[in-house]
């Protein structure tokens, strides 16, 4: 994501003060480095930018090797205008998965664990439902897989821009992401977890 912001190069209330462009290359998850190193992107142009803003330290370390000057670190983040009401009673484990559905996010190891628990006996004792999109290139593998489990489901999709999408994930006792993709920086379902008083478990 690209930012540019204009400021006074020298005192605000001097009417003859001419704006100055500060640029801002906001960094959205973690394959920039990377993607320098390799030479997929060229450090000088990314290094056009006054500050590159990252979501890591390891970002950081990657970039400015590779010559690349003022990159500093931005934890991810987000407003919070709502916080649930967190009431966990349950007689059963309930573990939720929120995130584009596809093998590099851990989604068949999910599926593998689960298949795992009920051929232990344990179907009854747990469930877990996926929300998110599912890639195109994997939708019938996963729907595939679901049918010979009972207890786990796909919800389609969870509207966290409404209170009552929160409500929902507030219901659930952990989050389950034990991704691997290679462009995951600071996930921001993280600080939805957060707000919604569910932990999360990355394996």
């Amino acid at each position: 994501m690209y930012l540019n912001t204009k400021c006074l190069s020298n005192d605000e209330s001097d009417e003859d003060s001419e704006l100055e462009t500060t640029h801002y290359h906001w960094v959205i998850g973690g394959s920039l480095g990377d993607k320098v190193q390799n030479g997929t992107f060229d450090s000088k142009v990314i290094g056009y930018m006054n500050w590159t803003l990252v979501e890591s330290n390891i970002m950081v370390e990657q970039l400015t090797k590779a010559g690349v000057k003022n990159v500093i670190q931005v934890p991810n983040f987000k407003p919070i205008p709502y916080m649930p009401q967190v009431e966990k009673r349950h007689n059963k484990l309930r573990f939720v998965f929120l995130s584009r559905i596809m093998p590099e996010k851990g989604c068949d190891y999910i599926i593998e664990c689960a298949n795992t628990l009920n051929k232990k006996g344990l179907t009854d004792k747990y469930e877990i439902d996926f929300y998110g999109e599912v890639a195109e290139s994997y939708e019938n593998v996963f729907n595939s897989k679901l049918t010979t489990l009972a207890n786990v489901n796909y919800k389609g999709f969870l509207n966290l821009r409404e209170s009552k999408g929160y409500d929902t994930l507030s219901t659930y006792d952990m989050m389950l992401f034990p991704t691997y993709w290679k462009g995951e920086g600071f996930a921001g379902i993280f600080i939805d977890a957060f707000i919604s008083g569910v932990s999360y478990h990355c394996f």
